[in-house]
């Protein structure tokens, strides 16, 4: 889903909206149908992908849970029709 257009549609930035349980792999695999629809729709352009994570750690002695968000960047890739792939 479109999120947001910047530098007058330029650019667009486009979010998947997690599931709470999902690894990198399972999250991956469920979103896969949909980001290889939209890319087959914008060829000719760079895609850059950033996989958001909510990432916790109990410490065992308190009990206590620490939350952080990590963001994991992957390289910049040319969407080419003739290239015909999924970049991920």
């Amino acid at each position: 889903m479109e999120t947001k257009s910047i530098l007058k549609d330029f650019t667009t930035q486009y979010v998947i909206n997690g599931i709470d349980g999902y690894d990198y792999d399972s999250f991956m695999d469920v979103a896969k149908e949909t980001v290889s629809n939209l890319l087959k729709k914008n060829y000719e352009t760079k895609v850059k992908l950033i996989l958001e994570c909510k990432m916790e750690r109990t410490d065992i002695e308190t009990g206590v849970i620490t939350e952080i968000l990590g963001a994991f960047h992957f390289a910049v890739e040319i969407n080419l029709e003739s290239a015909n792939r999924v970049i991920f």
